[in-house]
């Protein structure tokens, strides 16, 4: 019953931070921190995750992080 719990706080904490990290992306410096709070999560919660729930995960965070250089029209981050 432990683990079943985890897992739904693991996949909670996820969603929560990508919603976060969706609603900043037009503020770089938070979403910088974002990405630095995804990792941590990361870290200490991915092996709760079902498979479909770790790649939306990181498929939202790629997008997410990406967005600044997207709307510049820079895809490596390259001006």
């Amino acid at each position: 019953m432990a683990a079943l719990d985890r897992r739904l706080q693991a996949h909670q904490e996820a969603y929560g931070l990508l919603m976060k990290a969706l609603a900043s992306v037009h503020q770089p410096d938070v979403l910088h921190k974002m990405v630095i709070e995804r990792d941590q999560c990361w870290k200490t919660s991915c092996l709760y995750l079902s498979a479909e729930a770790r790649a939306a995960f990181q498929y939202g965070y790629m997008a997410a992080a990406h967005h600044p250089n997207l709307m510049r029209g820079t895809v490596s981050g390259q001006e």
